[in-house]
């Protein structure tokens, strides 16, 4: 005669009897409600204060975005976020076959005024293209806290690898992700793609704990991952506090992802600041413009061709007497150096740190026009690493300026 809309749920803690009553029917009206795949998240009624779970509400919005869709014929949709703290206990995720979703957009209301909260290991938003590869995302306008240690990954992003797209599948803007107040809570990945085309990483600040009283600084993972990710673009972010600011993997038997651009960016205080780990030789690495302030090495790059690396400024922020390396090349070649500024971060001694290595099989590259106001080592040239040229560098403090382990004579030229 009437619909149950309520489910009880009894739980018996201990002496504590607590009843948890969750209303089915609001999810459902609000869907109703919506004529078109534009979804308004305030329609479903989330606290908004940061005091109670979200995580079903902002779940019922998504499950709501895909039957619009599928019901509209649209292929596309979009998602409206309010301002508000909205606190997800538990990770939302949206799965679109081929032929449910094309588009998807999450907004919100600007990164000081929507804020999604991580209180779980999972993290808080996770797209699976689970079977093909025209699918696209955009996430703007909002901040992403972490409300515990191992929050996850704020924004997780999955599509198979390989094949052919001309389009950006990931577009992630405007957005920050931290933790709140101040706290060692942090998140282990900031945004984690694997398989997506040409993602456009843009003004997005992470940070992991930090400040004179943090204990977890190197905690966070990566602040950017980027796994098997066909030529992505990473422009005007920000990455503080965590153990790799940019990792881009690919262990692709046969053909990696070409491409890779990082620009007008900052990573500070991390292990590595961009480690580009390929196991085939691909082409094309465009770093310039950026600070980068690591403790271990600044600039790794692993079997890749035509690599620039220009106009940056690269920074020790370890104060002990470590090895570290500004710019490491492995298996590389056609690799050209130019117009960077190696700068010691404080007084202390750096006398193993070694500016420019150029490592085992890496070949025809340049170095020149770069200024090394930093100690130790400015240009260190491994024995298997040959046809390089060396061109009006300026050495100001180093106590070694090139160091060349070739021994056949004419393996590198210096001018």
């Amino acid at each position: 005669m009437h619909k149950l809309n309520k489910f009880i749920i009894v739980l018996w803690l201990g002496f504590s009897l607590l009843i948890i009553t969750y209303d089915f029917s609001l999810a459902n009206t609000a869907c109703q409600s919506i004529k078109e795949s534009v979804i308004d998240f305030s329609l479903f009624s989330p606290s908004g204060d940061g005091t109670q779970d979200d995580s079903t509400r902002l779940q019922d919005a998504m499950d709501c975005l895909v039957e619009k869709a599928r019901k509209s014929g649209s292929k596309s949709g979009v998602i409206s976020i309010p301002p508000g703290k909205f606190r997800l206990d538990k990770r939302v995720a949206l799965t679109s076959n081929k032929g449910t979703l094309d588009g998807i957009v999450i907004k919100g209301a600007g990164s000081g005024a929507t804020v999604l909260q991580s209180n779980n290991d999972s993290g808080c938003i996770y797209i699976n293209f689970s079977d093909y590869r025209t699918g696209t995302l955009e996430i703007s306008d909002m901040r992403f806290e972490a409300l515990k240690q191992h929050s996850g990954a704020a924004i997780k992003v999955a599509q198979p690898a390989k094949g052919n797209q001309h389009r950006r599948n990931l577009v992630v803007s405007n957005i920050e992700i931290s933790h709140a107040d101040g706290s060692e809570n942090y998140f282990d990945y900031g945004i984690h793609a694997y398989g997506v085309w040409r993602p456009l990483i843009n003004n997005v600040l992470m940070t992991g704990p930090f400040g004179p009283k943090a204990k977890n600084v190197y905690s966070t993972t990566t602040c950017f991952h980027l796994e098997e990710s066909y030529s992505p673009a990473i422009t005007n972010s920000y990455c503080w506090s965590a153990q790799t600011g940019v990792h881009m993997l690919s262990r692709a038997a046969d053909t990696g992802p070409e491409g890779l651009t990082i620009s007008n960016s900052k990573f500070v205080k991390t292990n590595i600041g961009i480690n580009v780990d390929a196991s085939t030789k691909e082409p094309e690495v465009f770093i310039t413009n950026n600070h980068i302030n690591s403790r271990v090495k600044g600039i790794v790059i692993k079997n890749r061709k035509f690599v620039f690396i220009d106009n940056n400024l690269m920074y020790n922020v370890d104060k002990t007497n470590s090895s570290y390396q500004d710019i490491l090349i492995t298996n590389s070649e056609k690799v050209s150096i130019t117009n960077n500024i190696f700068q010691n971060a404080s007084k202390k001694k750096h006398q193993n740190r070694t500016a420019i290595m150029l490592s085992s099989g890496t070949k025809d590259s340049r170095i020149s026009g770069n200024m090394f106001n930093s100690e130790g080592t400015g240009i260190f040239i491994e024995r298997d690493s040959f046809n390089n040229s060396l061109k009006d560098n300026i050495f100001f403090t180093t106590s070694t300026n090139i160091d060349d382990q070739d021994t056949s004579g004419n393996r590198t030229i210096k001018e």
